[in-house]
């Protein structure tokens, strides 16, 4: 997610809801789930490096990381040239 828009979705989470118009509500909404699938981009991205760089199992991945193996493999997986996988 584009920096400016973190910090304009930071600056409307620090506001109690209630001082939230509709609008302004609509539009944290939106920037939320952008961040989110930012998110999870971001974290497939670096659980790939770490599952390149350690060569560990999912199961081990999952222990270190808190990510659950089967979600931590789906994030990472696309980011994972063919000949890493395992």
């Amino acid at each position: 997610m584009d920096p400016e828009r973190l910090a304009e979705l930071a600056g409307l989470l620090a506001r109690p809801t209630a001082d939230l118009s509709d609008d302004e509500l609509v539009h944290a909404v939106r920037l939320a789930d952008e961040d989110r699938d930012a998110a999870r981009e971001r974290v497939g991205r670096l659980i790939a490096a770490l599952y390149m760089r350690r060569r560990v199992s999912w199961p081990k991945l999952a222990e270190l990381t808190g990510v659950p193996f089967g979600t931590a493999h789906g994030l990472a997986r696309p980011y994972i040239q063919p000949d890493e996988r395992a």
